[in-house]
């Protein structure tokens, strides 16, 4: 399936009412020129895609805001949209802003989703793009797992999320993600002021490829919200500002991270693109706050 403009879906290019359940996108890629391509749907503005799966491979090719990409579904910008139960196993490989082996971002709910699907690429900024091993710009996910690889460019990269200001609760990473950008971490790499991430585990690694600053976390990139009963394995790399738990925290007297621990090793690395930038802000818990 191939639309040289946006809305293309392995289902339906454009959802606008109703839902889609128990659904089956079986190797067929998608491909879109622009914006919001998914597995299943390109673009959602019904109301719940439940129990459906994908194994095609997913493509975006636009290089700007639009391109919202997902193995499930593109883009919904519905407060009460739902994604349950479903799965993306395909390889989606996105020049978008906006990309997640579920979704590429959503506004509602995504519970209880698996992507095991690797996602590469990105905007090709690291300072600015969003993406996800769920969903590039979500807001709540409720047990979620990733096991996907996660090689991108982008401002904030996640193994669930990306960036969020919503709940993010009972959710698992094991996938590896090898970035370049900014905030980077094993469950979410920018969680705003609202968000709540609790009950999580990060085992993945996080890798920062040649960034000349990181915010790197085994939970959380940047911090502003709040940060719950959380576990990291997984070994966090980078060249600054790096924590077991989180990189950042970027608001000190609002931000709480609470019944935590770490166990992955913290390991600054040189960059080769950035051979000057120091070694610094490493920690345990929180490399800089």
């Amino acid at each position: 399936i191939e639309a040289t403009g946006g809305c293309a879906g392995g289902i339906v290019g454009a959802l606008r009412e109703g839902n889609l359940i128990n659904c089956h996108n079986k190797d067929t890629n998608v491909i879109a020129q622009t914006y919001n391509v998914g597995g299943i749907v390109g673009q959602l503005t019904g109301e719940k895609v439940q129990q459906c799966t994908n194994s095609g491979k997913i493509i975006g090719k636009i290089e700007n805001s639009w391109g919202l990409v997902g193995g499930i579904v593109g883009y919904s910008s519905v407060d009460n949209a739902k994604i349950l139960n479903c799965e993306n196993s395909g390889i989606i490989n996105s020049n978008g802003n906006g990309t997640g082996g579920i979704a590429g971002a959503f506004k509602g709910d995504i519970e209880e989703c698996k992507n095991s699907g690797i996602i590469n690429g990105g905007i090709g900024s690291e300072s600015q793009g969003t993406n996800g091993g769920i969903v590039g710009y979500g807001n709540n996910i409720i047990k979620c797992t990733n096991l996907g690889m996660i090689n991108v460019k982008g401002n904030g990269n996640g193994g669930i999320t990306g960036a969020s200001g919503g709940t993010i609760t009972k959710c698992i990473n094991k996938g590896t993600l090898n970035v370049n950008g900014i905030q980077n971490g094993g469950i979410i790499g920018n969680a705003k002021e609202t968000a709540s991430i609790t009950k999580c585990i990060n085992m993945g690694e996080i890798k920062s490829v040649n960034s000349g600053s990181t915010q790197n976390g085994g939970i959380v990139g940047g911090l502003n919200g709040t940060v719950e009963q959380c576990y990291n394995s997984g070994t966090v790399n980078g060249i600054n500002r790096l924590g077991g738990i989180c990189g950042i925290v970027c608001n000190m007297y609002e931000s709480t991270i609470k019944n935590c621990y770490n166990t992955g090793s913290i390991i600054p690395e040189k960059s080769t693109e950035y051979p000057d930038s120091n070694m610094q802000f490493i920690g345990g818990i929180i490399g800089w706050m």
